[in-house]
């Protein structure tokens, strides 16, 4: 189960990181799916920042997802319980 996705995100980024999560390591943001987004930055590859994120991206993803996969499945496995 995902908390949030984001999905057909297409465009340009007015600032170089396009993607960013910055999550605290007490509360880490968990559950996020990205799925076909595709930014550019002054027509060249957009970068992306995560900071205690987890997720998992499926189709094209660009920038090229920094969520952490592990984060991802710890939360599957807790809904699981």
């Amino acid at each position: 189960m995902f908390v949030i996705t984001y999905q057909d995100i297409h465009g340009s980024s007015a600032k170089e990181i396009a993607v960013k999560f910055d999550c605290s390591k007490k509360y880490p943001c968990t559950g996020i799916k990205l799925e076909d987004v595709n930014l550019t930055y002054h027509n060249q590859a957009a970068e992306a920042s995560c900071t205690n994120a987890g997720g998992v991206a499926s189709g094209l993803v660009q920038p090229t997802s920094c969520l952490h996969p592990y984060t991802a499945r710890r939360e599957l496995m807790v809904d699981d319980l």
